[in-house]
């Protein structure tokens, strides 16, 4: 008897991990490796889907709607060209540490990723965010960072 419940013990704690790792709770990937290089982007992809263009990669990448602190935002990225792996999008502030708010995204098809993400709120009540996205091509990270606003 003590030995089944043993093995059901071991069973159930394996699927939890194996879920874990699937939804994306713990890195299993290189994806930590940091970018080579950082590019900047004057597009706000909470109002519309913003243009990538990072050397082989071309796309879009839009949040939302909607995008409001503690509410389910949807993160889309579509990508065409050479083929990513591990996208990953960091939520961040400038001059305010926000703790860890990174997600990554699953594929969804031929060139889609998609994603869900929740923001804090700011104790001090500001708005203004930056996200990073970043993924693997052709062995080498990339990333590109944009600035939006939420809704409060």
């Amino acid at each position: 008897m003590r030995q089944g419940l043993a093995v059901g013990a071991i069973l159930g704690v394996s699927l939890c991990l194996g879920f874990a790792i699937a939804a994306g709770w713990f890195d299993v990937s290189d994806r930590d490796a940091p970018a080579n290089s950082v590019s900047d982007s004057d597009c706000d992809p909470s109002l519309f889907p913003c243009r990538i263009m990072l050397g082989p990669v071309h796309g879009t990448f839009r949040l939302g709607p909607p995008v409001s602190p503690l509410v389910p935002m949807p993160i889309n990225l579509t990508i065409g060209g050479s083929p990513i792996s591990d996208p990953i999008v960091e939520f961040s502030m400038r001059d305010m540490d926000m703790g860890s708010n990174r997600y990554g995204l699953l594929a969804a098809g031929a060139g889609l990723w998609q994603g869900q993400a929740i923001l804090p709120i700011c104790s001090a009540a500001r708005l203004d965010w930056l996200v990073t996205l970043s993924f693997t091509v052709d062995h080498d990270r990339r990333a590109l960072r944009f600035a939006f606003s939420t809704v409060p």
